[in-house]
């Protein structure tokens, strides 16, 4: 355990308005594309910054999501916002500027949740009013995003040139806590008594930040290291409360001194009483995505060879989420069971136009808010969570009735109300997820048998081998 080392004294800031973001935030964006069914990708911005290691967004709390993204425009870097209600669809008139014209905005944003449907957005990054000047700010919103108040610095320091990685998360306790990073230097800002830093120990090597708040008021901080060794290359993580941790290696992060890239920060979320990580598995390549909950064990995800940018979130229940794009420029997407690692089926979205950058999201109990961006726009899609149909027995003989069941399963839970059907041969799953298909003779051949429940699951398939 280390202690405290303070930080080099930075100029104080005074809490500053922005002439020009106070009139940016009355303006509008063009409308966005309107979204469709879950299952497809609908544009909710555009504009934005081509690259960035994040996408921030946010829960109201009237079930809305807000996302915020940097954007490139001719008279420099801005900030926009939109909603998406609870059904996937982008609020018309909710898309609104922050900031507009500054020098520079790092590539990652934050947006927390205030109550009252209130949102707080925080960037890194130089405003044109304060020449030369590189802090934390932020600005909020009352009213759901409609409108922006004034820019303030939010944790009263400057900022290292080159900080372009940024965390902020808000702890139970309300207080919020910052961590950023220049690549040689990660830093903890929070309470007057409680800001830490602390040095890379291989250099300018470190990559990205990410801190989850814990119910004990300290915050869990996870980052990467690209050292070159295998004590200074992979995944770490430290609490930091009153003093900062000893590093904790992720399990499998590194292939000696050598890890997969990964263009965003590592996700972490809270679950229960345990922080779970998402990281690539393997060098060069990703052989699969890994999820770290402490201690030893690495729990790998199906089908998820060649991931980058990778997603992870929790809803409710305790359910997570994970989602990647794989080179072939298609976003999977997977749900688990409410506690444990057991998987559903593999989601297998429709693939995007042009390279994906970042992705993120916000989990619902019933399905996934994931978001993209490529080509400069933002893209917006719901995924549903997907069935797992196993039909017993899996073959049977054509010249006599037979009976053939079915269970339908969410991640190993049996699922009822499912409806299963194959060439007039039709059944609904109980409470159980069983329910029986009877065939009347027939000839060989194959039979495709069909699982649905519409508006809750994307549906899944089984075959049945008829024989002779």
């Amino acid at each position: 355990m280390s202690l405290l080392r303070p930080r080099p004294t930075t100029r104080r800031l005074a809490v500053l308005v922005s002439a020009v973001a106070l009139a940016a935030s009355t303006l509008l964006l063009p409308a966005p594309v309107q979204a469709g069914p879950p299952g497809t990708w609908s544009r909710v911005l555009e504009n934005v910054a081509a690259t960035g290691r994040s996408i921030a967004s946010a829960r109201g709390d009237d079930g809305r999501l807000h996302v915020v993204a940097v954007g490139d425009t001719s008279g420099g870097k801005r900030l926009t916002h939109v909603t998406i209600d609870r059904q996937g669809r982008a609020v018309l008139g909710s898309e609104s500027v922050i900031v507009s014209g500054w020098d520079a905005i790092a590539s990652t944003v934050q947006l927390l949740p205030q109550p009252g449907n209130g949102l707080i957005a925080y960037w890194v990054g130089n405003d044109p009013d304060v020449a030369g000047v590189n802090a934390i700010w932020s600005a909020s919103s009352a009213d759901g995003g409609l409108t922006w108040g004034a820019v303030s610095s939010a944790f009263g320091d400057t900022v290292p040139n080159g900080t372009d990685t940024l965390s902020v998360v808000a702890t139970p306790g309300g207080s919020s806590r910052a961590g950023y990073s220049d690549a040689s230097t990660v830093f903890v800002d929070g309470p007057a008594q409680m800001p830490s830093s602390f040095a890379s120990p291989c250099g300018a090597c470190i990559d990205n930040v990410t801190l989850t708040a814990l119910a004990d008021e300290s915050v869990d901080l996870t980052y990467t290291l690209n050292g070159g060794a295998p004590g200074t290359t992979g995944t770490f993580t430290r609490n930091v409360a009153f003093w900062v941790s000893d590093p904790i290696k992720a399990p499998s992060s590194s292939v000696g001194g050598a890890a997969s890239g990964n263009q965003q920060a590592v996700p972490a979320v809270v679950r229960g009483s345990s922080v779970v990580r998402a990281y690539c598995v393997g060098y060069p390549d990703c052989d699969y995505v890994g999820l770290w909950a402490g201690g030893t064990k690495v729990v790998k995800v199906p089908g998820s060879a060649d991931a980058r940018n990778i997603m992870l979130a929790v809803d409710a229940p305790g359910r997570l989420w994970v989602a990647w794009v794989g080179s072939d420029r298609i976003v999977r997407a997977v749900r688990t069971s409410r506690t444990g690692f057991t998987f559903g089926a593999l989601r297998r979205l429709q693939a995007l136009p042009e390279t994906v950058d970042p992705i993120g999201g916000d989990a619902q109990p019933t399905r996934l808010d994931l978001l993209a961006v490529t080509d400069g726009n933002v893209f917006h899609q719901q995924v549903l969570p997907g069935l797992t149909l196993r039909v017993s027995p899996r073959s049977f003989d054509g010249d006599r009735r037979t009976r053939v069941t079915a269970r339908a399963t969410d991640a190993g839970a049996p699922v009822a109300g499912v409806r299963i059907s194959a060439r007039g041969a039709r059944c609904t799953t109980a409470a159980n997820g069983k329910c029986t298909l009877t065939f009347a003779p027939r000839g060989p051949g194959r039979l495709r048998v069909s699982a649905t429940k519409a508006g809750d699951y994307a549906p899944a398939t089984a075959t049945l081998r008829v024989r002779s």
